[in-house]
């Protein structure tokens, strides 16, 4: 008896809402085949049934990719 009223109020216990995790990935050049899992499951979204909040960023400068590693 006593673990039936432990489950039941394991069960009733509020849980903590989590934010989504937020994240930004800056791809490489420019948006190519490469990138098609990544677009696909935005579109689709996965990302957010996963609880993750994706932005996909194609930089304005093609140069900017590895100049951002380099620092």
């Amino acid at each position: 008896m006593r673990f039936i009223l432990t489950f039941l109020a394991v069960l009733l216990l509020p849980l903590q809402a989590k934010a989504a995790d937020k994240l930004t990935v800056l791809l490489d050049w420019f948006v190519n085949p490469d990138h098609a899992a990544l677009v696909i499951a935005q579109e689709r979204g996965m990302f957010e049934k996963a609880g993750l909040e994706v932005e996909l960023v194609a930089p304005a400068d093609p140069s900017a990719p590895p100049r951002l590693v380099a620092a």
